[in-house]
């Protein structure tokens, strides 16, 4: 065996033909940066007690070893360190590291077991990735951040995630073998595309404290069927619960103030949105009340369903409709501005309560006012705006100059 060793760091492993398995010398403090890179018939590495430090690529690409033993006491795993080991079958981290880099395990598609003992507070981005062939990890209790794409592509059925964990980085379990999840209380960051195309994922219970549902959360996980919305969720964003084909109802909590575009689009089997108990009504629903502000909301309910406008709000609205879709212009005045009012319309049918209703919800409705008077200034469109005034002036809103009151 022959290496370069310098103050105590591998600095290079000169690869000789015939050997597979390889001790590292007493002493070595340090695997240097790139130092057995592409060793390809590498099979074994015994690493010595006292090593503190495995550098960036250290052993990126030895596509045979199967077998590598971690010493207590390693303080540092860096980027790209075991990535694309593919044969690597288990891994023990030991407690007290302090760096788990990013893509450190990447494309291990061998490894099938995963622990990582106590200290080490975040696992750095995608550094499981396409670990397919997984099937069981423990966590630390110490862990406080999954990084983004961390486990993306990974085969493992659960994962108990730690109490005390507080941010998930988008895509961290993205086409991953998950079939529940269950987020800690404590997270109050959890990034986009979560669990989305896991294709087994049948159930989710998210954390109270959550406030947003980003974009495509559980975009395309088609055997869900339950999902658990804490009382905090102030909004739910793009396709967060698109293509979700299995899912036939859901609970929203009072505390929703926006709904975003297609955020429940091609879901087939949902037909009832839940809100103090009672159903939100369908976008059809608004067609029996023709008035300004309730054509409005029938076409955020078909924004949030990703459905196709109704032409009749639209006629009435005066927007222009044609192959299905209206104005791009007008679609954040639309989904965004007067998404709000969607939760506080419900079984509110008689004059007064409506117009209380637009009143605790003035600044929301002034916004979308504000909205309509842009675009009718861009585009010279002055009917809806002019529509939306008298509306809101007859109800106390604002005066007929539009101003607010």
């Amino acid at each position: 065996m022959s290496f370069e060793i310098n103050g105590g760091v591998l600095e290079k492993y000169i690869e000789e033909d015939g050997v597979t398995e390889v001790i590292v010398p007493a002493g070595v403090k340090a695997v240097g940066a790139s130092a057995f890179e592409g060793c390809r018939t590498l099979t074994a590495v015994t690493l010595p007690a006292g090593l503190a430090q495995i550098g960036d690529n250290a052993f990126d690409r030895c596509e045979s070893l199967t077998s590598v033993v971690l010493p207590e006491g390693l303080k540092e795993i860096g980027d790209y360190a075991f990535n694309g080991c593919k044969a690597l079958k288990a891994v023990t981290i030991p407690a007290g590291l302090e760096y788990l880099g990013n893509n450190a395990f990447a494309y291990c598609m061998a490894l099938d077991t995963v622990t990582i003992g106590e200290g080490l507070e975040v696992i750095e981005e995608a550094a499981f990735k396409y670990c397919s062939g997984m099937t069981s990890v423990s966590l630390p209790q110490s862990l406080r951040e999954i990084g983004l794409d961390a486990f993306n592509t990974c085969g493992i059925p659960e994962i108990a995630l730690p109490a005390g964990l507080e941010i998930i980085g988008s895509s961290a379990f993205e086409c991953s073998g998950l079939r529940s999840l269950v987020v800690p209380e404590n997270v109050r960051e959890i990034g986009a595309y979560l669990a989305m195309q896991c294709d087994d994922l049948t159930e989710v219970t998210l954390p109270a404290g959550l406030e947003v549902i980003r974009a495509a959360m559980f975009s395309e996980c088609r055997q869900l069927v339950s999902v658990t919305i804490p009382p905090s969720v102030k909004r739910i964003c793009w396709d967060a619960f698109g293509r979700c084909e299995r899912l036939t109802a859901l609970t929203l909590p009072d505390s929703l103030e926006e709904i975003e575009t297609e955020a429940f689009q091609e879901c087939p089997a949902l037909e009832t949105l839940l809100w103090r108990g009672q159903a939100l009504p369908s976008p059809a629903a608004y067609l029996d009340a023709p008035d300004v502000l309730d054509a409005l909301l029938m076409l955020t309910l078909d924004d949030a369903y990703g459905r196709a406008p109704s032409e009749e709000a639209c006629q009435m609205l005066g927007f222009r409709y044609a192959m299905g879709y209206r104005d791009d212009a007008f679609d954040d005045c639309v989904t965004r501005h007067l998404g709000g009012v969607l939760r506080d319309r419900v079984k509110a049918e008689d004059s007064e309560s409506v117009r209380r209703i637009l009143q605790k919800e003035a600044d929301l409705t002034y916004d979308a006012l504000a909205a309509c008077t842009a675009f009718a200034g861009e585009t010279g469109a002055k009917e809806p705006y002019l529509m939306l005034v008298n509306e809101m002036a007859r109800r106390g809103l604002v005066g007929e100059d539009g101003k607010r009151l």
